[in-house]
């Protein structure tokens, strides 16, 4: 590893201080997902380590002592659901397991980024969030905190989820390309598009409607904006000088893709391939940085968030704010070599950051333009063998690598409760610099359905809208 820079190295060292020594137990959705968070503690000091699982999930998970509870739901949103559930009230065999491994209840529990934080087994969770940060996440009250900042937003209305408003919010709402409609938290958090639909024009509102009947008591409805899905991550930090500072990362592309005619999206994951225009990047950190800062001043805020939203014809449209730690970030953070989502709980539990603000924003901004990342994660419908797929682009598709040959994208699939799992990971030379890398995506999926059968079927990625750049 190359010798670190005196900010990286200074904050290697305050995380050793932070973590170190402590009997950790890692409370996460798969075993899988810890492997490298366990390598990132154990190289601070901390230990010893064991992993609580709600399931084993695609890859290897660390050489720990590791417990599945083998919570599953439907969905990936419901799976996820219950895995948490299962976490945050263990009992019988699962509860003995960990009394065992930490007989005095002092662990320190640290759980996945989208968790409410409740106790594990009686042990509180490090990091775990206030309830009115949570809140924030509703997506059906998030506009008011837009207008209270003076955030450019597309027009929309909350109404309750009963046919006649739904119809009447789509028909004053639509401008043309239909309308997009999104659930509150009636069922708790959701992410990944899993509450969102698009009413599009001619679209059959009666099915969309039972959709929401069912699950929500209000939903948001707003125009469909033609354009890149994208976020930017601001990080709110406590420093030693008493003050509160915010950091703004780079804009992300977030890969929404579309099924043909259909109302739902298809989330798969991020990516840092896609440049906006250099003044759109201007004005989404411009952005993060007085959405931290009020969201300080309103709530105390501390730690990472993100604002998503799409980059049309008309700039940036804000349409959710994500107040925890996002999986961008720690794509943008890959090349730096600092477990960023431990810093992260330490800021959340308002432990000062040990060096200048600006130093470490700068640290993160360097390595998320050098070192491009970008991916997916998508469920598959049909029952699965794990493998892993090493391959290179031709002109008419792909190829397996040689030995010789470094992959441009590397897949792994797998089985999962409902079906397959399929995990994508573009090499930072994987893909063009500049455009959207949900064009390149689309291409594998493609590719992937007809040389592996996996039953994906037909996808469009968003069209770019913002040429040209703004002057």
């Amino acid at each position: 590893m190359p010798d670190r820079s005196p900010t990286l190295a200074a904050l290697q060292a305050w995380l050793a201080q932070v973590y170190g020594g402590r009997r950790t137990l890692l409370a996460f959705d798969v075993s899988a997902s810890t492997t490298s968070l366990a390598r990132e503690l154990s190289a601070l000091g901390a230990g010893p380590l064991a992993v609580l699982a709600a399931r084993e999930g695609i890859g290897t998970g660390p050489e720990l002592p590791t417990r599945v509870v083998g919570a599953v739901g439907g969905d990936m949103m419901e799976t996820l659901r219950a895995g948490e559930a299962a976490l945050s009230s263990l009992q019988g065999a699962d509860l003995d397991w960990l009394d065992a491994w930490d007989p005095d209840r002092g662990a320190r529990v640290i759980r996945t980024l989208f968790s409410d934080g409740a106790p594990v087994g009686g042990r509180p969770s490090f990091g775990a969030r206030p309830a009115a940060w949570q809140a924030l996440e509703d997506k059906t009250t998030v506009d008011a905190l837009w207008d209270a900042v003076g955030v450019p937003r597309a027009p929309s209305a909350v109404v309750p989820a009963t046919g006649p408003a739904l119809r009447a919010a789509h028909a004053a709402l639509d401008q043309g390309a239909g309308t997009v409609w999104a659930a509150d938290n009636k069922r708790g958090w959701h992410g990944g598009a899993n509450g969102l639909r698009w009413a599009r024009p001619g679209a059959d509102l009666d099915a969309l409607v039972a959709f929401f009947e069912e699950r929500a008591d209000s939903v948001r409805v707003m125009p469909f904006i033609e354009g890149v899905p994208c976020s930017v991550h601001g990080i709110v930090a406590p420093t030693t000088e008493g003050r509160v500072e915010v950091i703004a990362l780079r804009p992300c592309e977030m890969l929404v893709l579309r099924r043909p005619g259909e109302a739902r999206f298809v989330y798969c994951s991020v990516g840092t391939f896609w440049d906006p225009p250099a003044a759109d990047r201007a004005g989404l950190r411009a952005l993060a940085k007085a959405v931290g800062a009020a969201l300080h001043a309103r709530l105390g805020y501390r730690g990472t968030f993100t604002i998503d939203g799409v980059m049309g014809a008309e700039g940036f449209r804000p349409t959710e704010l994500n107040p925890r730690f996002g999986g961008a970030i720690a794509a943008m953070g890959s090349g730096l070599g600092l477990p960023l989502y431990l810093l992260h709980l330490a800021l959340v539990e308002g432990v000062p950051l040990p060096v200048p603000a600006a130093d470490l924003e700068a640290e993160l901004l360097a390595a998320a333009d050098q070192t491009r990342v970008g991916g997916a994660l998508a469920e598959l419908p049909t029952p699965q063998q794990t493998r892993t797929l090493r391959l290179v682009a031709e002109e008419e598709g792909w190829r397996a690598a040689t030995t010789e040959e470094a992959p441009a994208v590397t897949v792994h699939i797998g089985p999962w409760p409902s079906g397959g799992m399929l995990r994508a990971n573009f090499a930072p030379t994987g893909a063009p610099v500049g455009p959207p890398l949900a064009h390149s995506l689309v291409r594998l999926l493609r590719w992937l359905d007809a040389a592996e059968q996996l039953g994906i079927g037909a996808l469009e990625a968003a069209q770019e809208r913002r040429f040209p750049p703004p002057a």
